[in-house]
């Protein structure tokens, strides 16, 4: 046929001599524009000078593809997000790239990462070339794309795994040390406000209620570390 050439696919980096077929002439990252018109010797008939560029998601590292299925998915921890690539590129630490999480998602396309997605928060990866990532340990916490979780700093805690930002303990306990995963309570008598690393006692004339202190009211006495429950009572006053 004119303009026409016999193209080969049986070996992408050779000949088959003795054949009138040979490679299609694209470069690596391309395929050619190819009927089969022998199947006995694998033998396709391609136009000349047609090329097209393998998509993003995808790649060939070898000369003379004729077929798109010639161009090859980036494996996961991989990415490509150019057209007509011979090959893909790793991602980075604090980031990953896996079909699975394309085809859920729709980001990027699902036969292939066209680029990698960063670590969500309460998520970390350390390493390249990686399909997923870690939850953080309890204790500890991380913003998007880290490579590494950090500890909770005194005041906070982190109850459960994967958790993007560290809590502030409630008004009532504390936290006194870092990587805490359950604040304490404060002891009878004392008390603290939201985030704190210890509690404080009520003044005379105070008492402990719930997690504040509150002034001492009429016919009662209130020294240091008095509660609801040890408050006495002045002389002719009664607990109604």
């Amino acid at each position: 046929a004119t303009n026409m050439s016999q193209n080969q696919i049986m070996d992408l980096n050779s000949f088959r001599l003795g054949l009138s077929c040979k490679l299609s002439g694209c470069d690596a990252g391309k395929y050619g524009q190819c009927e089969l018109v022998d199947a006995l010797t694998g033998c396709y008939s391609c136009k000349v000078d047609v090329c097209h560029r393998c998509p993003v998601g995808k790649y060939s590292a070898n000369i003379g593809a004729v077929l798109e299925s010639n161009c090859t998915e980036c494996e996961e921890g991989k990415f490509n997000s150019k057209m007509g690539s011979s090959n893909c590129s790793t991602c980075s630490s604090g980031h990953y790239a896996s079909e699975t999480n394309y085809a859920e998602t729709g980001i990027g396309v699902a036969s292939g990462a066209s680029f990698c997605l960063s670590c969500p928060p309460g998520k970390y990866q350390n390493e390249s070339l990686s399909a997923h990532c870690y939850n953080c340990q309890i204790g500890y916490s991380s913003p998007q794309g880290s490579t590494t979780c950090t500890a909770c700093q005194r005041g906070k805690y982190a109850d459960s795994a994967g958790i993007a930002k560290c809590i502030n303990c409630p008004e009532g306990k504390y936290g006194n040390g870092t990587h805490v995963v359950s604040c304490e309570r404060c002891r009878d008598g004392t008390w603290s406000k939201t985030g704190e690393i210890k509690c404080t006692h009520c003044t005379a004339n105070y008492y402990r209620k719930a997690s504040k202190c509150v002034a001492c009211p009429d016919g009662a006495a209130c020294p240091k570390f008095t509660t609801l429950q040890n408050m006495q009572l002045k002389e002719d006053y009664w607990r109604s």
